[in-house]
C-alpha cells in the first residue's frame, strides 16, 4: 500500500481559450494479486500553494482499476472513475464531454505506447 500527495499540471488549451489548470491530490495505490488499484481526491496542501496564473483545478473521489480482462487473459480491463472540476469560467456539461473524449485519446495513445515498447523489446507480456 502507498499513499502520497501528487501535483499535475494541464497545459492550456484551444488556443489559450482553456488556461494552464493544476491539481493538488493524495493518491493510494496498491496491488492485489495481478490487480493494480489507485484511488485519490484533491487536497490543500501548504507545501503546493497556488500559482499565479494558474487555475487550480479540483479532483473529487476518482480513480482506476487495471485488471486481466476475465474474456481474455491476455487483454486487460481499465475501470476509471473521474470527477474533474476545472474551475473557472467553462459551464461542467462541457467540461465533462471534453474530458471523456480527453480519457478515450489517452488510453488510444498509451496502447500504442505499449505496442512501441513491445515491439523493441523493452515491454514483454
Amino acid at each position: 500500500m502507498h499513499t502520497d500527495i501528487i501535483y499535475n499540471i494541464a497545459t492550456e488549451a484551444a488556443g489559450g481559450v482553456v488556461a494552464r489548470r493544476d491539481f493538488v491530490s493524495v493518491r493510494y495505490w496498491e496491488k492485489r494479486g495481478d490487480i493494480y488499484i489507485s484511488s485519490g481526491k484533491s487536497v490543500e496542501y501548504k507545501r503546493m500553494p497556488e500559482q499565479e496564473g494558474i487555475i487550480r483545478g479540483f479532483n473529487g473521489n476518482g480513480g482506476y482499476v487495471i485488471a486481466p480482462s476475465p474474456q481474455n487473459p491476455a487483454h486487460t480491463q481499465l475501470i476509471w472513475v473521474l470527477d474533474t472540476d476545472l474551475k473557472g469560467w467553462i459551464p461542467q456539461y462541457i467540461i465533462d464531454r471534453a474530458l471523456s473524449g480527453v480519457m478515450v485519446t489517452f488510453f488510444s495513445s498509451l496502447a500504442d505506447h505499449v505496442d512501441r515498447l513491445r515491439r523493441n523489446g523493452s515491454l514483454s507480456d
